[in-house]
C-alpha cells in the first residue's frame, strides 16, 4: 500500500493522497527503510558504519557550542532492535546511527541526545521526553510516539511515515523536509507553535500547516 505524504503542486494545492502523484522523496524514504532493515539483518556493523559516516562529518545543530555535554559513546555499534528500554534514562547520549527498530522505549528520557540518522522504525515509544534533541534524518516509520514531548527538538529530514503522532507536543520543533502523513501533520498543527532555538525555523512553517488541508473526499 502506498503511504500518503505531504505534497503540494506548484500552485500550492494539496496533492497528498494520490498514488499517481506519490512524492518521489517519500518513495526514496520507503526504499531507505527497506534498505536499513536488510542491512540491519544481514550486516549490522556495516550498516552502522554507513550511518556514522554520514553524520560524523558535521556537528549537530543542537550541540555545536557544547558537544562535550554528550556522554562518551560506550560502543561503536548501537544495535538495540526489539530491546526493552521502557523508562530508561538516555539523556545526552550519542545515538548517532543507533538502531532501535521495534524497541520498547515508552516513557524513556532522550533529552539533549544526538540521534541523527538513528532508526526507530516500529518502535513503541509513547510518552517519550525528547526535548532539545537532534533527530535529523532519523527514521520513525510506523513508530508509536503518542503523547511524546518534542519541544525544541530538530527533526530535519526525518521519516514519520505511518507513525502515530497523536497528542505530541511540538512547541519550537523543526520538521523541515520531514516526511509525515497528512493526518498526522494536521494533528501536529493543532498544537504546533514557536520557533526552533537552534535552527531558527518556525514550527508551523516547517510543517506547512497553512497549506495542509483535511481530506474533503472526491464527491
Amino acid at each position: 500500500r502506498v503511504a500518503a505524504t505531504r505534497r503540494f503542486d506548484a500552485r500550492g494545492r494539496d496533492d497528498v493522497d494520490s498514488p499517481q502523484r506519490f512524492d518521489a522523496r517519500a518513495a526514496l524514504v520507503a526504499l531507505a527503510t527497506v534498505a536499513a532493515t536488510r542491512c540491519e539483518v544481514l550486516n549490522p556493523p556495516a550498516c552502522e558504519a554507513a550511518f556514522m559516516e554520514a553524520v560524523e562529518g558535521s556537528a549537530s545543530v543542537v550541540t555545536p557550542a557544547a558537544p562535550s555535554r554528550l556522554k562518551p559513546r560506550a560502543r561503536d555499534v548501537v544495535l538495540e532492535s526489539k530491546s526493552e528500554h521502557a523508562g530508561e534514562d538516555l539523556r545526552r547520549e550519542d545515538l548517532r546511527g543507533a538502531i532501535y527498530a521495534e524497541a520498547d522505549l515508552r516513557r524513556s528520557d532522550l533529552r539533549e541526545s544526538d540521534a541523527r540518522g538513528a532508526v526507530f522504525s516500529r518502535a513503541v515509544m509513547p510518552g517519550v521526553d525528547a526535548r532539545d534533541a537532534d533527530f535529523s534524518d532519523a527514521m520513525f516509520d510506523y513508530a508509536l510516539l503518542r503523547g511524546s514531548d518534542f519541544t525544541n527538538s530538530v527533526f530535519v529530514g526525518a521519516n514519520f511515515v505511518r507513525a502515530d503522532l497523536g497528542e505530541v507536543v511540538a512547541t519550537n520543533a523543526d520538521f523541515t523536509e520531514a516526511v509525515i502523513d497528512r493526518y498526522q501533520t494536521l494533528s501536529l498543527c493543532e498544537r504546533a507553535s514557536g520557533t526552533n532555538p537552534y535552527t531558527g525555523a518556525n514550527t508551523r512553517d516547517s510543517l506547512l500547516c497553512d497549506l495542509v488541508k483535511p481530506y474533503a473526499g472526491s464527491g
